[in-house]
């Protein structure tokens, strides 16, 4: 099924991982990458936008929603001003134009058509915009950064991660088991959608996979949050003495740890931290208690007093697309010292083939329902 925007999660990945190998500075100007998108001004001033505006949904790009489309609501939002009634409804994105596409693009460069020229919403980090196409962006920027096709780097991710069942929302190909897609009219009576082409967005929306992937792709992150070599080793087993030294000792005895008891993340939990660092801006839209940090929604532990509510750590993000709804939400599993064994915690991922179902709520509701389901620990 399509996972609409849990792609952009998945593209977070590629990002995190050049991070990683220092091959991406997500701090320079998008034209250090990019050189085909154009330099941009707001309100006369010469502003500069970075990857990571990019991935936080704060570079000032537009979304669905075309220059006219934008225009016409201005001027809808002056007059009821001077008319003291409203006139603006909350347009269903299903229904702007550019939802629902049909053209195929060819390269990530042609999709930057759409949008590359067409002024800013606002100035660069200064306020929050959800934004799918700035995501396309972002896939423009890891190919300057690669020198390699965006499409290419996602099968190559897909082969490393095991995701056996994640492709390309390509039309052409045969996809065995690809679903129908649904969505219901203005009577609720459920109908085949319109045909879509979604080349123009294999970074923000344009996958599509299988719970049991979305599941392996969770834990994957979470495992890479949890690895450390204190979690598969003691004094008694290895003869290394783990002093403030560990994490030196560790490197010098790489392969022994490797041999002896586990492998390591695919990602650092160093990386993994930097990317679910938040941005305060960047209020989250299906949970407020929570924020966009890079390409992640992340909900903080809060605890304020004693035997009272408890607001629970996790990292999620939903998606809705043509025909599409869906969830990924990990609750890692923290406080038990070196001996918990990744990854721990609850993964859950929901994907339904029709549009508009909120899935968020429920997929936090299932996740309650194991978080005291014990996890297993070292030599047990």
């Amino acid at each position: 099924m399509r996972i609409a925007s849990i792609s952009k999660v998945i593209t977070m990945t590629i990002v995190a991982k050049l991070m990683e190998n220092n091959q991406l500075d997500i701090d320079k100007p998008v034209q250090e990458y990019v050189k085909e998108f154009p330099e941009k001004t707001f309100e006369g001033e010469k502003v500069t936008i970075t990857t990571r505006h990019l991935l936080s949904h704060v570079s000032g790009i537009r979304h669905y929603e075309t220059a006219e489309e934008i225009q016409k609501k201005k001027q809808e939002k002056e007059r009821e001003k001077k008319e003291g009634k409203k006139l603006v409804k909350n347009e269903n994105e299903l229904k702007m134009k550019e939802y629902n596409l049909k053209e195929k693009y060819a390269s990530v460069k042609d999709a930057l058509m759409i949008f590359k020229d067409d002024e800013l919403i606002h100035k660069p980090g200064t306020e929050f915009l959800y934004s799918t196409h700035a995501w396309t962006l972002v896939s423009a920027v890891l190919e300057g950064a690669t020198k390699k096709e965006f499409p290419d780097m996602l099968r190559s991710l897909f082969k490393e991660l095991g995701m056996t069942r994640t492709y390309l929302d390509e039309n052409e190909p045969l996809i065995y088991g690809r679903s129908r897609f649904y969505e219901r009219n203005n009577k609720g009576k459920i109908m085949n959608t319109p045909y879509v082409d979604n080349s123009y967005k294999w970074a923000g929306g344009g996958l599509l996979s299988t719970v049991g992937d979305l599941l392996k792709f969770g834990n994957v992150i979470l495992y890479s949050y949890q690895w450390h070599p204190n979690n598969f080793f003691s004094e008694r087993s290895t003869g290394i003495h783990m002093s403030n030294k560990s994490e030196e000792l560790v490197v010098n005895h790489e392969k022994d740890i490797i041999k002896a008891k586990g492998l390591p993340g695919y990602l650092s939990r160093q990386t993994i931290v930097k990317t679910w660092d938040v941005n305060e801006k960047a209020k989250c839209s299906w949970d407020k208690n929570g924020h966009f940090a890079l390409g992640w929604a992340v909900v903080p532990e809060k605890k304020t007093n004693g035997c009272c509510q408890e607001q629970r750590f996790y990292i999620s993000h939903t998606g809705g697309a043509v025909g599409a709804s869906s969830a990924l939400v990990i609750l890692p599993r923290e406080g038990e010292g070196s001996q918990t064994v990744p990854p721990s915690g609850v993964v859950v991922g929901i994907i339904t083939n029709l549009s508009s179902v909120g899935l968020a709520k429920v997929a936090m509701e299932i996740a309650a329902l194991f978080e005291d389901v014990p996890m297993p620990i070292q030599g047990k």
